[in-house]
């Protein structure tokens, strides 16, 4: 997962002008490694080293509600560097499975600041942890989609 999220990053242009990435592990509980106001990870090679450096044993129970809501109270905020004129994009990579006594998606997304559409990336046999980016550059020429 990590070459995955590797690749992903260095399609972006990431910088203080550009594309501001925010990142959060979740398992039973969700913790934020960096927040889009974090200028430290302005640059490709810090964000490289940030992903490089995820523990590579993660969690055994998965709850996308607290990374959802996570992601809502720590990125997408004017604390947690959120730019209001840019649009927000979450990447959410998982196994697929949250666990039966996760809060409903319902109420959760309802109240998710992300004006693009949650892209959902599933993995089969991979523990859950998810990349929230915003892309600064106009998403006019194509999109990825991974299978």
């Amino acid at each position: 997962m990590k070459g995955f999220l590797l690749q992903l990053t260095d399609v972006l242009t990431i910088g203080p002008n550009g594309t501001h990435t925010g990142f959060v592990l979740f398992d039973k509980t969700a913790v934020e490694l960096n927040t889009f106001a974090d200028s430290e990870y302005y640059s490709g090679e810090s964000v490289h080293h940030l992903v490089e450096n995820i523990p590579n044993k993660l969690g055994k129970r998965t709850f996308i509600d607290r990374a959802l809501m996570k992601a809502d109270e720590a990125l997408f905020t004017v604390e947690g560097g959120d730019r209001p004129v840019f649009p927000n994009v979450l990447v959410l990579l998982t196994d697929g499975r949250t666990n039966p006594d996760s809060e409903p998606f319902s109420g959760v997304i309802s109240s998710l600041k992300v004006r693009m559409p949650i892209i959902s990336i599933y993995f089969h046999l991979l523990r859950s942890i998810f990349l929230t980016f915003r892309i600064v550059e106009k998403i006019t020429q194509e999109m990825f989609f991974c299978q």
